[in-house]
């Protein structure tokens, strides 16, 4: 969109779909940073502190978001992302152990139920917002694919009261953590 000088770096103004963010290079052109930080301010603001739970997942305090009777989990994530490309299968495989007591939104490339991606991600992808209890920006990765499927678990049991139970109980141990 734009590109001007600031602080000894070029400030490039890109615009990707209707979403435009700012980034910046160093002139020689070696580096670039997708993301700047305002060192004069505060990363994380106090009252956006929130408290963590298993798998990196943040506990957000919010009331469980229900459709039709049922906690919605919802998936945030792109095509493009290599994060969420590993994701994404993780959590569908857990999610269908779930049939008929959750309710699951996908959203891949989509603008679908932005206003709880904006609540919970300051953009980035994936992200996961089960039942609005607890959300994680980013991939399960470095626990590896049978971690993040407990964990994943357990979170969804939680909100569904250990239901199924069959599936519930495999993971007891990381419910009792939450």
């Amino acid at each position: 969109a734009s590109v001007s000088e600031e602080s000894g770096l070029y400030k490039i103004r890109l615009k990707i779909n209707e979403d435009e963010f700012d980034a910046y290079a160093t002139k020689n052109g070696k580096l670039l940073f997708i993301q700047a930080f305002d060192l004069d301010k505060p990363l994380v603001e106090e009252e956006s502190m929130t408290e963590s739970t298993i798998g990196d997942f943040l506990f957000s305090g919010d009331e469980i978001c229900k459709e039709n009777e049922k906690p919605v989990v919802y998936y945030f994530g792109t095509a493009a992302c290599p994060h969420c490309q590993w994701e994404e299968p993780v959590l569908e495989n857990v999610v269908k152990k779930f049939e008929g007591y959750i309710s699951f939104h996908k959203n891949k490339d989509s603008d679908n139920d932005k206003e709880i991606f904006t609540k919970y991600s300051e953009g980035g992808v994936p992200t996961i917002v089960a039942g609005c209890k607890y959300f994680r920006v980013g991939s399960g990765e470095t626990l590896g694919e049978e971690e993040e499927k407990k964990v994943l678990t357990a979170l969804i049991c939680a909100l569904t009261e250990n239901k199924p139970s069959e599936t519930c109980k495999e993971v007891q141990d990381l419910i009792d953590q939450i």
